[in-house]
């Protein structure tokens, strides 16, 4: 398998197990997995810096690096959880003052 068939960019919706047991991964990008016969759940083998030459028939790669950034909500006048406890959290630490 090439190596660009095996990439996966990684999104919440992924389960990975077995992470736990690695060592922590300093400045790598990509996460070596095995498919499991579930769909979106993948168990950690390897941290990988860079791109390996190939994998195996049952392996993938995770990236991490590429998850695209969330669009604000401005068009729909609506705020997102965290500006709304943000301004919670200065109203009531104003008010005390």
């Amino acid at each position: 398998m090439s190596i660009a068939e095996s990439i996966v960019d990684y999104c919440p919706e992924i389960t990975i197990t077995n992470t736990d047991s690695l060592p922590a991964g300093t400045g790598c990008q990509y996460l070596l997995v095995i498919e499991s016969p579930y769909a979106y759940q993948y168990i950690a083998k390897r941290w990988l810096r860079k791109l390996p030459q190939s994998v195996k028939r049952t392996e993938r790669i995770v990236r991490f690096g590429a998850v695209p950034a969330l669009q604000p909500i401005a068009a729909t006048g609506k705020q997102s959880n965290r500006e709304s406890r943000k301004e919670m959290h200065h109203g009531l630490s104003s008010r005390s003052q």
